[in-house]
Order: structure tokens, then C-alpha cells, then sequence
């Protein structure tokens, strides 16, 4: 039985409260749980910046999850493969047309590149690995912008086609950065599957993740910026150059979130929730783990492809230029991992990711613990909310108790 030390609650409740006072970090919202049950939640800070009437953020606020969606769309497929309605090595062009013949730029992000058709077939273990080929191949200014791809207006008749004719540019076929299978490229993968996931289970993507993950584990997120969401949502704050925080202005295009206007489900960063409730679907996942989830909504095996490396050394070396410093890193079939143990923190195998808008979360199921990290501050991957991460995280593994 792991447990948590009473001292080290004082000091996570005071590193939180310090990094809202002295760091100027506008919210904080961090929880610890084992496999058995939720050993630390704490919250610091303003949902909005600057006005004191939005009340301080608690366990209800509600984050833009942004990249963290992607386990929850992982997730999804891994039941539909579960259930035979699609396989690891399923031809993707043949759910996805728009995906047919691709071809492989010479220069990726020529102007006009030259390019070749793809030797290799994409399948849905090269888009669960982001091994696909598929990427940003658009010039970002600055560099941390969302893609114009995400942000965009999409009408109902077909967004889809239109984001993939979008994506074409002038080339004659899907580009790819790479043949497929043979490097890594993060970005726009898993908003592929949660196309998948709509064409073949026949619903849309909210749709299946409310039938098939929330309810069942009694929790809830959701594609909407829904009124009652949106009242308990933390506001999006912006760092400027000169280090000082301000309230949210669109300083940079995000995802459309008027509800009735939004007609492309992004699996890929498109959901909303409570750190609560995700911090209880990754807990979720170790009980499936170890063998005691009361009714678990994934197989053994398929929570344990989360945690397995698929990627090759040169694809690897590519996660980790992507990273925000984190070394050693491979990804397995939704997650990235760490291959070996980070002093004081969390162990070899763990998995983990992160959100553009500063959200974070890791599952260790060595110590058998997990932990989630919310703010909600652009630009992303903000030097400060990485380092009281990591402080936060090192509290937790000093003062972690664990009965044999």
C-alpha cells in the first residue's frame, strides 16, 4: 500500500501557494494518486488573471487539455482494435481516403519542394507512434503558434476533407516529411485516429469517448466548451517577452471553442476537463495494469502497449530534439516514456506527455503512482511551470510511503 507523508502535503501546498506569490504563475493545480486511490490535490491561484470576482481555481476547474486529448483518443482505438473492428496494421487510406498515395518531400519545408511517392503504406501503428510521415510543415511565427491547420474555421458538410485538402497545400497527394515507419514527426497523427474512430464506429468522436470512457469511469470531458464548462474554466494567460504575465487577448489563434461552431473534433488536442477527473483515468489505467480495475475499459495488454518502445534509434533521437530537454525518451503506442530512471522522480518505463497549454501528467507503474500538473499559460512549455514540476515531483517521490 503507497501512501503519502503529512509532511509532504505541507510542502506541496506551499510550493504551490509560493509559485502563485513569488513566480507569479497565475493558477497552479497539481494531484498525486497510487493505484489504489487519490493521495494529494491541491489548487493555488485565479481562474482568470487579474480578476479576483472568477474566483480561485479548485479540483472543478475545468483546463483545456490541449495534447493531453491524445491518450484519451489512444484510448478509443486501442478498444476498437480490441473489439476487431481495425488493426495495428489496417491500411489508413482505406478508412481515410484523402490519405491515398502520399508522397515523401525532398526538402520539407521548401518552398516548392520536389518529392516521390511513398514506398510504404501508412498504417495505424505508424499514427499511434507519430511515425506516420505526417507533420507541420508549416513556417510558424512565432514558433510556438498552433498550426493554422488547428485553428481554423471548419463548416459541417465535410471538415474533414477539408482539413486534409488544407494539409495537401499544392501537392498532388498527401506530403509526408518521411517514408513511413522510418523517423518521428509530432503533430498531427492522432487527430487522424479520432477521424478513425468516427468513420468506423459510426459515431463522432464525443460521442464514443462519453459512451465508451466517461461514463463508464463516472468521469467527465468533453469536445465542448459547453456554458457550464466554460463558467468553471480556468483562463488561458500569456507570458510576454519581458517575463511578465497577462490576461489572455488572443495574442495567438487557438482552436475554435464556440460550441455550435465547432465541426471538426480534434482528438488530438481538442478536449476540456477537470485534473480531477483525468488524474482518475490514469489511475484507472495502472488498476488495469495490475490487475484490479473494478470494470476496466481496456485490456491488460493494450494498457501495457502503453508503456512498450516501438520506435527505432533514429526515430527515438527525434523525440527527444522534440522534447523540452527531456533525455532519453522513446514513444510506445500513444505515450512517450522515459528509458531510464530520472533521479528522484519517476521511474524507468513511466509514460508521459504534456499539453501546449501547460498541462502535464506522468504514470509510473514502477512506484505504482501517477500525478497530473495544470496551468494554463502560453507560451508553452513556460521555463517556470517546468521547473515546479519537477520540484512538485521530487516533494512527492521524497515523501511517498509504501507499506509491504
Amino acid at each position: 500500500m503507497t501512501s503519502f507523508s503529512s509532511e509532504g502535503k505541507a510542502l506541496l501546498d506551499d510550493k504551490i501557494a509560493r509559485a502563485c506569490h513569488e513566480s507569479k504563475i497565475p493558477s497552479v493545480i497539481f494531484g498525486v494518486s497510487s493505484v489504489a486511490e487519490e493521495l494529494y490535490f491541491g489548487a493555488a491561484g485565479l481562474r482568470d488573471l487579474g480578476k479576483p470576482s472568477s474566483g480561485n481555481v479548485d479540483e472543478s476547474s475545468i483546463l483545456w487539455l490541449c495534447s493531453m486529448t491524445k491518450l484519451v483518443t489512444t484510448i478509443a482505438i486501442l478498444q476498437l482494435i480490441e473489439q476487431k473492428k481495425i488493426s495495428l496494421d489496417a491500411v489508413v487510406s482505406e478508412i481515410i481516403p484523402e490519405l491515398k498515395d502520399p508522397v515523401v518531400l525532398d526538402d520539407p519545408f521548401g518552398e516548392e519542394s520536389t518529392f516521390k511517392p511513398a514506398k510504404t503504406t501508412i498504417t495505424l501503428a505508424h499514427l499511434l507512434n507519430h511515425s506516420s510521415g505526417l507533420f507541420v510543415r508549416e513556417k510558424r511565427d512565432p514558433p510556438y503558434t498552433l498550426p493554422t491547420l488547428l485553428t481554423g474555421d471548419y463548416e459541417p458538410t465535410d471538415p474533414v476533407g477539408l482539413f486534409y485538402t488544407r494539409y495537401r497545400e499544392n501537392f498532388p497527394a498527401i506530403p509526408l516529411k518521411f517514408e513511413p515507419g522510418s523517423d518521428f514527426a509530432y503533430g498531427l497523427s492522432t487527430c487522424t485516429i479520432g477521424f478513425i474512430i468516427e468513420k468506423i464506429s459510426g459515431q463522432s468522436l464525443e460521442e464514443y469517448c462519453q459512451k465508451h470512457i466517461c461514463t463508464p469511469l463516472g468521469i467527465k470531458a468533453t469536445f465542448y466548451l459547453t456554458p457550464d464548462y466554460k463558467a468553471r474554466s480556468v483562463a488561458l494567460s500569456f507570458r510576454e517577452p519581458s517575463g511578465e504575465f497577462v490576461p489572455w487577448a488572443s495574442q495567438v489563434p487557438v482552436i475554435e471553442q464556440v460550441p455550435k461552431k465547432v465541426h471538426l473534433l480534434l482528438g488530438g488536442l481538442g478536449m476540456y476537463a477537470s485534473l480531477r477527473d483525468y488524474l482518475a483515468l490514469c489511475r484507472h489505467l495502472l488498476q488495469i495494469r495490475a490487475g484490479f480495475a473494478e470494470i476496466p475499459i481496456l485490456s491488460v495488454d493494450s494498457v501495457l502497449s502503453l508503456f512498450k518502445p516501438t520506435l527505432n534509434e533514429v526515430a527515438a533521437r527525434s523525440v527527444e530534439k522534440f522534447t523540452p530537454g527531456w533525455k532519453d525518451c522513446q514513444w510506445s503506442t500513444g505515450l512517450c516514456l522515459n528509458n531510464t530512471d530520472w533521479p528522484g522522480r519517476r521511474r524507468k518505463g513511466s509514460a508521459f506527455w504534456y499539453g501546449w497549454g501547460g498541462t502535464y501528467f506522468f504514470i509510473d507503474p514502477t512506484t505504482g503512482i501517477t500525478a497530473v500538473l495544470g496551468t494554463q499559460i502560453v507560451p508553452t512549455c513556460d521555463a517556470d511551470v517546468l521547473r515546479l514540476w519537477e520540484q512538485l515531483e521530487q516533494i512527492v517521490y521524497s515523501h511517498l510511503v509504501v507499506d509491504n
